[in-house]
């Protein structure tokens, strides 16, 4: 027994011995390691320090050089701006308003261009009576509604006053409103004189059986029915029976017309759209800014609105800002048009239809920077508004428009091109 203890302790001393060897021979590695280790830092950021300090170095200069450059560039700007106010002070001192516009009355103004300014004049004159319906809308409601009911509703009013202004009056009133309600069948009378019926004439009859109603209801209010905005509604079937008949005789008259004619349809189709865009503008939307106006006072009578105004005139420019400049786009179409009929291989028309391409670009610039600068306003002044309409814009039909108008104008640039080379061969 005592054999076997001093065997089992010899056994484990010489264990621990084996383990005492390891330890150490682990802990002679973990020391070289770790000076190993202490030396690559040291290199490491040894280096770092080397490279800042070059890095450093190079900043300052850069910056030096910087600063020169700007002072500089500084100094010529001011030598330029002295320069040139010096040369406006001499065209000023030299400036006479007499010789300036003798000079711009012998310029002769080409035949496009009073042709377009024609047309604006008359844009101008329809935004100017839209304005004007739209406050009177605002101060006599019953008489002057919606656009739809314009003119039905101020007819029914003057034939109302004159049937109750007597015997007489009464008999001129039913007078005139027969003739009023038989004027669609009076016009197709005079067609069907010079042409045979064609089925799209079936509108005109649809009209003038409807109006007879209708007219009666505008003259006598109180037999509408009690839904809201009736009126509105009658005018909208009358007026879509008008516009469906006229839409279906230009669309026949287009198959019918030659290739100089579809641009003279196509220049007055802008026109008409450019008119509908104009009342768009003045009309609809301006009464809608109004009605909304006075919808906020009526709920906030005690607080100062001046913001909220403000905001909402913004909003209106926002909304009506591309059909504004899809009138300015219009314009110069009808202008490249009239290039077009008048002389299409010439090179002002190529000029004229990149001339339209860039210009389609830059007014969707604007109009896009305009709606996120509005919803940052609205963002950071809400607290302060008392109502809040905030739009994500997104441009995708004005992008068509600009491609479209890009592609038209290399298309029309290639084929001037071509007939170039041809006329050369030839």
């Amino acid at each position: 027994m005592k054999d076997k203890l001093s065997a089992l302790k010899k056994k484990f001393s010489s264990w621990i011995d084996g383990r005492r060897e390891n330890f150490s021979g682990w802990n002679t590695k973990r020391k070289e390691k770790c000076a190993e280790w202490g030396v690559g830092v040291k290199k490491g950021v040894s280096d770092l320090r080397a490279k800042l300090k070059k890095g450093s170095a190079n900043a300052g200069a850069c910056v030096k050089n910087g600063f020169s450059s700007l002072k500089k560039s500084v100094f010529s700007l001011g030598s330029k701006l002295k320069a040139g106010y010096s040369a406006l002070a001499l065209k000023l001192k030299n400036f006479s308003w007499k010789t300036e516009f003798s000079k711009l009355k012998k310029i002769p103004m080409p035949k496009d261009l009073s042709f377009l300014k024609k047309f604006s004049f008359l844009l101008i004159l329809e935004g100017l009576i839209c304005v004007g319906y739209c406050l009177l809308g605002q101060a006599l409601p019953d008489l002057f509604g919606d656009a739809v009911v314009f003119p039905f509703r101020q007819i029914a009013v003057g034939l109302r006053a004159l049937s109750l202004s007597g015997s007489a009056g009464n008999f001129a009133a039913i007078v005139l409103y027969v003739l009023f309600c038989l004027l669609p069948a009076g016009y197709l009378g005079v067609c069907l004189w010079k042409r045979d019926f064609h089925w799209t004439d079936s509108c005109l009859i649809l009209l003038t059986l409807l109006l007879f109603p209708a007219m009666y209801l505008f003259i006598n209010p109180q037999f509408l029915p009690s839904y809201p905005a009736m009126d509105a509604i009658v005018g909208v079937a009358l007026y879509s029976l008008l516009f469906g008949y006229v839409t279906l005789r230009v669309v026949l008259l287009f198959f019918r017309s030659e290739d100089i004619e579809l641009l003279q349809w196509l220049n007055a189709l802008l026109g008409v759209i450019a008119a509908l865009l104009v009342l768009k503008i003045c009309g609809t939307e301006l009464s809608a800014m109004l009605r909304r106006m006075q919808s906020v006072r009526e709920s906030n009578p005690d607080v100062s609105l001046w913001l909220t105004d403000f905001f909402l005139i913004l909003r209106y420019i926002f909304t009506v800002l591309p059909d504004f400049f899809c009138c300015i786009l219009l314009l110069d179409a009808r202008g490249l048009l009239k290039k077009m009929h008048t002389a299409p291989d010439s090179p002002a028309v190529v000029k004229h239809a990149h001339r339209l391409s860039v210009k389609c670009g830059v007014l969707l610039a604007i109009q896009v920077i305009f709606s996120m600068a509005l919803n940052l306003a609205q963002l950071l002044l809400v607290r302060y508004l008392r109502t809040v309409d905030s739009t994500l814009f997104l441009p995708l039909g004005t992008m068509t428009l600009v491609l479209t108008l890009l592609l038209a104008a290399r298309f029309i640039r290639s084929h001037k091109v071509l007939k170039d080379e041809n006329d050369s061969f030839i």
